[in-house]
């Protein structure tokens, strides 16, 4: 996909669902030949909640070695998450190790996107971002918001409960704190 698609595709959806959380790409230096561009097909496991008064969904991205961060955001920021907020683990699923389907089993708070587990940190951490809003997209068509954190930050959920629902209805909004990058293609 293009940029302008991506960028199209994340800003808003049909639901008028809008992303809080958005790293601008130079998609084209990422190769995603092999990454479906429907986004029913972009969740391989995980399920979406049928609930209405669902405010946004957090999709925090992590790969199989960082478990110790994942159960650190179970025991100190998921018990005093905000109701309204849907907090999802998010992985590439293709080739992950086995203790991480147990855990998506035992947790019940694990996507895996249909990509390769094992895609370069150039590629990879790319590659599941646009999964990510693409699947949670379709899996939480009733999120007014869809975000994005990485799983070694902290998140205190109730702050970003309470901002999110001070915007007026119907804004676009670009939240967070973002990191500019720059690749010098003169080599």
């Amino acid at each position: 996909p293009s940029l302008p698609d991506f960028a199209a595709l994340v800003m808003t959806s049909t639901n008028g669902a809008f992303a809080f959380a958005l790293v601008v790409l130079m998609l084209g230096l990422v190769s995603v030949d092999n990454v479906p561009t429907n986004a029913q097909q972009e969740c391989l496991s995980g399920v979406g909640e049928n609930d209405s008064t669902l405010l946004a969904v957090l999709g925090v991205l992590s790969h199989a070695p960082q478990q110790r961060l994942r159960d650190a955001w179970r025991r100190h920021i998921l018990p005093v998450a905000s109701p309204d907020i849907a907090v999802r683990f998010v992985m590439r699923g293709f080739g992950v190790p086995t203790h991480v389907n147990l855990e998506a089993k035992t947790h019940g708070d694990v996507i895996l996107l249909r990509a390769n587990s094992s895609l370069p940190r150039g590629t990879g951490p790319l590659i599941s971002l646009r999964l990510w809003y693409s699947c949670a997209l379709s899996a939480f068509p009733q999120a007014a918001y869809v975000g994005k954190a990485d799983d070694d930050t902290f998140v205190h959920l109730p702050s970003i409960s309470r901002q999110l629902q001070a915007l007026p209805p119907d804004t676009p909004t670009y939240w967070g704190n973002f990191e500019c990058y720059h690749w010098n293609m003169t080599r």
